[in-house]
């Protein structure tokens, strides 16, 4: 490191040696400075001002990351909290996404694993001792750490876990905090693969939503009447996605195309004229999976699911 006599600093992305670690006496001894993430080349100005690579999760973040010092929050902290809890609707159709908000996170620093992630469950778990042990759960999401200061998560109804392993119905979305966890398993992405302190979580307020079966005659009539001025069908053609749109009138398509966690891979505009058109949407740089695509014509939405091998 630039203006030190033997400190050394170090990065890694192969498994088992991800995150970076320092060294304060030419690489006898190793100290991690995070193990969470993959990290690349690095980029050194002095022991303050260090960036490194990394991979990207989308379009518009990550790939570049600068090095701070995160400070010292510990689990007795009285600020602590898993902030407050909203939900963009109250139910979803076949293919609808729900988007989750926990404004106001403030989280614990300290430990090997700290931060704020959320969990689904089939009963509400408000102010739960550790989620992690209701027998009501039915999943976990990614961590955070440091905890950003408003939480997103969010859901789409595409059957793969809500009615595919778990029955159609209501559910509970809930944040938390939590500080002093261990690996359960190397390197941890979800908040399954850790093992909590009892003594350092604070769980936050579950938001209920109802997850409809497609053919629920709660979904069935909206479905209808927006196909019947909308049909969108998709099919794989080379490496780009074939997106078929049958409109009623002339227009402007807006379309979008999310993966199956709801993160938005990307969007364009396309005109399209009354009848059947084919927009072709590259998927060349798409990782194998199932993807949600949206089009909008006039005000009138679409959607179809497709699965690129």
């Amino acid at each position: 490191m630039p203006g030190t006599a033997s400190k050394l600093i170090s990065t890694g992305a192969a498994t088992g040696f991800i995150g970076s670690s320092y060294s304060d006496d030419g690489g006898l001894n190793w100290t991690d400075i995070e193990v969470s993430a993959q990290r690349t080349a690095l980029g050194v100005v002095d022991s303050t001002h260090m960036w490194t690579g990394g991979f990207t999760t989308s379009p518009n973040s990550d790939g570049i990351f600068k090095y701070f010092i995160v400070p010292t929050i510990s689990c007795v902290d009285t600020a602590i909290s898993a902030g407050t809890t909203t939900a963009s609707v109250t139910q979803v159709c076949g293919g609808d996404t729900v988007e989750f908000t926990s404004t106001g996170v403030y989280a614990p620093t300290v430990g090997d694993f700290a931060g704020v992630s959320w969990v689904i469950t089939n009963a509400p778990i408000t102010g739960s001792a550790n989620p992690q042990l209701e027998p009501s759960l039915i999943a976990s999401y990614t961590f955070n750490f440091p905890a950003p200061a408003t939480s997103l998560r969010q859901f789409i109804n595409d059957g793969t876990l809500i009615g595919a392993q778990a029955p159609y119905g209501v559910y509970y979305w809930t944040p938390l905090v939590f500080g002093n966890a261990i690996a359960a398993s190397n390197p941890p992405v979800f908040l399954s693969d850790l093992v909590l302190d009892a003594q350092c979580i604070l769980t936050g307020t579950s938001v209920a939503v109802t997850v409809f079966d497609p053919l629920d005659p709660a979904c069935t009539v909206g479905i209808n009447e927006v196909n019947s001025a909308l049909g969108i069908s998709t099919s794989i053609n080379g490496q780009n996605i074939d997106l078929k749109v049958n409109s009623e009138r002339s227009g402007m398509a807006v379309i979008e195309i999310f993966d199956i966690s709801g993160r938005k891979v990307t969007g364009q505009n396309s005109p399209v004229y009354k009848g059947v058109n084919h927009i072709f949407i590259d998927a060349s740089t798409f990782a194998g999976g199932t993807y949600i695509v949206k089009a909008m014509v006039n005000g009138v939405a679409g959607q179809s699911k497709i699965v690129k091998m």
